[in-house]
């Protein structure tokens, strides 16, 4: 019988769905017969590719899954960082995978991800409690049809903040956002630096777009595909540290800055970067506001409040604010070196997206 290959991803920012897209990517290359389909909410169509048939869903509601995966005929699972799904299918007992692009982030991974049937870690340094018979290690999922580095002159630049809508938080980081416009709007028009083009999701888009005002800033929200071509074409991105982006870029030997992080996996990437040499530049909080050193033992949700408190308290001093937009033009115009990012990703490997999709196939015995 003809199976459905049903991925879902999770809608924290825009991260989880851009690995989906890949993987979507790699099966339907290497499938004839079987179906691969999306399911997610708006955030995730927001950058999913427009010929991938896709079942609207709220993808953090473990019953809506539960009763979509019902109406599937013959559903196979592949999930990006999600666990409702991984409950949802195990309860139906239908065969699941999962992908945990954060198992190098978690002090302890959470028992529900060995849920899933097969269950995927990147080949990042610094994982721990891989003693488990499911877990396969993968290369760092990029868009590999687009990997291919540009030789020409590349000028553009790229300041990406994602999606930045958080299931655990409600409403957007609103001083943070403001706080990133007063950035921007400082950044000189008559430096030699080529279009800069800021990136975000929809609402994110919708608030910016009332607080900044700089003529040579290109806002714009794009689809996963038109933000590959357009980061081929660039020689700098900017960003908060978001992993698919910062990845991507490195893949595509752009070199990556980092301003302020908004949540505290993004916190902890530039952090390991830094282990690695492959974090040349990048804003940290500490600069600004006397932080706990131990914040990266604290939950994600309270970081996440913590970090836009932070921004806050920026806002309202005009000696830090003064400091915090001296440091963010000069970075965003300075290009660092990317030697130590293209070693990262070259020791890392680039090609889970395949990889999985082969396990996939030999695994759930896909055509």
């Amino acid at each position: 019988m003809k199976k459905t290959i049903l991925v879902i991803s999770n809608p924290f920012g825009y991260g989880p769905t851009g690995k989906a897209i890949s993987i979507i990517s790699a099966l339907k290359n290497k499938l004839i017969n079987d179906q691969v389909v999306y399911a997610g909410n708006s955030l995730g169509q927001e950058i999913m590719d427009s010929r991938v048939d896709i079942l609207g869903v709220d993808d953090r509601n473990e019953d809506a899954l539960f009763e979509l995966f019902k109406t599937v005929q013959n559903p196979h699972i592949v999930i990006s960082q999600n666990r409702f799904a991984i409950r949802a299918a195990t309860q139906l007992r239908i065969p699941c995978s999962f992908f945990d692009g954060l198992a190098w982030f978690w002090h302890k991974i959470p028992e529900e991800h060995f849920l899933a049937d097969i269950i995927f870690w990147p080949r990042f340094p610094n994982i721990i409690g891989a003693q488990n018979s499911k877990i396969e290690f993968v290369g760092v999922i990029v868009d590999k049809l687009s990997s291919t580095p540009v030789l020409n002159q590349k000028s553009n630049i790229i300041i990406t903040l994602g999606g930045m809508v958080n299931p655990l938080v409600s409403g957007l980081p609103i001083s943070y956002l403001d706080l990133f416009a007063r950035g921007i709007n400082s950044l000189s028009r008559d430096i030699n630096i080529g279009k800069i083009f800021l990136l975000c999701g929809q609402e994110v888009l919708h608030h910016l777009k009332n607080k900044i005002s700089n003529p040579g800033i290109i806002i714009d929200n794009l689809k996963h595909a038109d933000f590959m071509n357009l980061l081929r074409t660039s020689k700098h991105l900017v960003t908060t540290g978001g992993q698919t982006a910062t990845t991507e870029s490195f893949s595509l030997e752009i070199p990556v800055s980092f301003i302020l992080p908004v949540n505290l996996s993004q916190y902890a990437l530039v952090r390991l970067l830094r282990k690695h040499d492959a974090c040349q530049q990048a804003l940290d909080w500490q600069s600004y506001i006397d932080i706990s050193s131990d914040i990266a033992d604290f939950s994600e949700q309270y970081v996440m409040i913590e970090f836009d408190l932070y921004a806050k308290r920026i806002l309202s001093n005009k000696r830090l604010l003064d400091l915090y937009i001296d440091d963010f033009c000069s970075l965003v115009q300075h290009v660092p070196n990317n030697d130590g990012q293209v070693e990262f990703i070259n020791g890392v490997g680039t090609n889970g997206a395949d990889e999985i999709a082969s396990i996939l196939i030999r695994k759930w015995n896909l055509h």
